[in-house]
């Protein structure tokens, strides 16, 4: 019966660890950005943004627009993309609708994406021209 009750106590020591351990690191894997992702964007400004954008263009955005924004396909609902660094936040975040009359828009990702993730893309499409990326 004791070797039962050290055995058990062991075990649940070790869950309690692994439970402490795994949670920063899930949080972490789960947005990129671990539990800094609400900061502002000039927090996270630096050489891995445009690393991190790549991810989450080709993960929200590259099915319609292509690797770099060239498009894949013809018609309304491959658009290629026009970059605007000054209003893209807000059509990544909010979408756009460029024709009514053919029934096709780009949704908004503002509720899919955070403001860091939204400004990650943004700094990925900034490097097409020079191809840094």
């Amino acid at each position: 019966m004791k070797r039962l009750v050290s055995l058990l106590t062991g075990l649940s020591i070790i869950v309690m660890l692994v439970a402490v351990i795994a949670t920063p690191i899930a949080a972490f894997a789960q947005d990129g950005h671990g539990e800094d992702a609400e900061d502002s964007e000039a927090e996270h400004s630096d050489d891995l943004a445009p690393l991190r954008g790549a991810a989450v263009y080709a993960e929200f955005c590259q099915a319609c627009h292509g690797p770099q924004g060239e498009s894949i396909g013809t018609g309304a609902a491959f658009p290629a993309i026009e970059f605007d660094a000054d209003s893209a936040h807000a059509v990544i975040a909010d979408g756009l609708d460029s024709d009514e009359a053919d029934a096709s828009a780009m949704p908004g990702y503002g509720k899919v994406l955070n403001d860091v993730q939204i400004a990650d893309v943004i700094a990925y499409m900034e490097t097409w021209e020079s191809g840094d990326t």
